[in-house]
């Protein structure tokens, strides 16, 4: 949804700096949401974390349902036509820089998914980290996470995004 807002509203100069403050936000709530676990977990239950899930998703939900307002202007909405989005699916998919970036795009959300979901596993289980030990260490990462992503926003300020992307791209493949 956020996505698709950012595309309603800005034009492509301005979205990039807003999707990178987005990512900050999202930095941001990853550095305090492992503290928060793990002061749950301190309590030796770990139900609640669940109940605290479902909690701010229904919170989120209600609060988008309620006071986001339709985005998209009128006189750019169209009928979805399956026949027309298959023809511009296949036409984005045979488009090499498209492909080539989404791809770049996806094996980097993946990578960074199977990180947060495996180091929870071997810090924890096989290194015997205790809960509040991985959370730190998670509140760490996000926090680089969040100053990577002000980064980016300064550098927009004098760079093209494509030029980011490739550098971004190099630094990932250098770290992983």
């Amino acid at each position: 949804i956020a996505r698709a807002v950012v595309h309603d509203l800005y034009d492509s100069a301005a979205a990039p700096k807003i999707y990178s403050l987005f990512m900050q936000i999202l930095g941001l709530t990853a550095l305090v949401s492992p503290l928060i676990g793990a002061a749950i977990l301190l309590s030796g239950n770990w139900r609640p974390i669940f109940a605290l899930l479902l909690t701010v998703g229904i919170i989120c939900t209600v609060t988008c349902l309620i006071a986001l307002p339709e985005t998209l202007p009128a006189e750019r909405r169209t009928r979805i036509d399956t026949g027309q989005y298959l023809r511009d699916t296949h036409e984005l998919l045979s488009n090499r820089l498209y492909f080539c970036t989404a791809m770049a795009g996806a094996f980097s959300l993946a990578g960074m998914f199977v990180l947060l979901t495996g180091s929870g596993f071997y810090f924890v289980q096989q290194a015997h980290w205790s809960s509040t030990g991985y959370a730190s260490l998670y509140a760490l990462t996000s926090l680089a996470f969040v100053i990577t992503c002000e980064l980016n926003i300064r550098a927009l300020a004098t760079m093209s995004p494509a030029r980011i992307g490739v550098q971004a791209l190099i630094g990932q493949l250098v770290l992983a």
